[in-house]
């Protein structure tokens, strides 16, 4: 893989048993067989309906890696977009990630204002001028989670917030650790209210090594948290299941995509399922 391989760009990225929680919620099979219906419906239509896409380069300096949006996060106001990433320096190798471990890497944002052709690159406001974070604050003042320019980031055991697009952040604030070893949040977050936010992360195994997803969630604007639910079984020892990406389907409804590792037939695979909920992450079925 080349140095000009490692861009980020724009625009790229069978058990069923049926379950009442209550005399409101009740999955069964009828959630199986409305989505097989649905989507290939919905895909089709999004097929002819979507224009072609465009490419186009967001950061890139000869030497250097910049990569990892995923594990830090996109926000969008509707031609305003902001896109973090992590700025290292490149190194070429026989597998994995071609960066320099032994070389500093740091956060940076991009910020596009016209949808994705031109982009800026910033730092964010919550390293300091060594390029540390801030140290870790107790958030003492409820968040808004439904200000219009609204944003958060999470990572690892920490989570963030804007209230000007990224421009400024506040924190770090420490999550809890919900009874495990370690955290390894990635931003992935529902808003249902003003004060009520439900974030989906992983979490370290039993055995300490990634991952688990989970469901957790805020109702007094992030003072607080608790664990809703976990997504799928415990990975085994070579195993992971980690970055959950989670879109609400209705008002109990929740669709998340997540990412694994393990073993088939001996070797060593990697591949993404879907996971249902249909009680808001309370509990979770694995789409076959």
């Amino acid at each position: 893989m080349g140095v000009t391989d490692n861009l980020l760009a724009s625009g790229c990225r069978a058990r069923h048993k049926r379950y009442r929680s209550d005399k409101e919620d009740c999955f069964d099979m009828r959630w199986i067989v409305a989505l097989a219906l649905v989507l290939p419906m919905l895909t089709a239509s999004a097929a002819q309906d979507t224009p072609p896409f465009d490419h186009g380069i967001v950061f890139f300096e000869e030497g250097r890696f910049a990569g990892w949006p995923a594990n830090n996060g996109a926000w969008n106001w509707g031609d305003e977009i902001v896109v973090g990433f992590t700025l290292g320096y490149y190194k070429a190798k026989p597998s994995g990630h071609p960066i320099d471990p032994d070389r500093p890497s740091v956060p940076r944002q991009a910020r596009s204002l016209d949808g994705g052709e031109t982009w800026s690159i910033e730092t964010p406001s919550y390293l300091q001028e060594d390029g540390r974070e801030r140290a870790v604050a107790r958030l003492k003042v409820p968040i808004d989670f439904t200000h219009s320019d609204f944003a958060a980031r999470l990572r690892n055991n920490r989570f963030y917030y804007s209230t000007d697009r990224c421009r400024t952040w506040e924190g770090p604030f420490e999550l809890p650790d919900f009874g495990r070893k370690g955290l390894l949040a990635r931003t992935d977050y529902i808003v249902n209210g003003k004060h009520d936010l439900m974030a989906f992360i992983a979490t370290e195994k039993d055995d300490g090594g990634e991952g688990w997803p989970c469901c957790i969630r805020t109702t007094d604007g992030g003072l607080t948290w608790r664990l809703v639910g976990w997504i799928g079984e415990q990975p085994g020892p070579r195993g992971y299941a980690i970055m959950p990406s989670t879109l609400r389907l209705s008002e109990n409804a929740l669709l998340s995509i997540i990412r694994l590792r393990g073993e088939i037939d001996g070797e060593r695979r990697w591949w993404i399922e879907g996971h249902l909920s249909p009680d808001n992450g309370r509990n979770w079925y694995r789409l076959a």
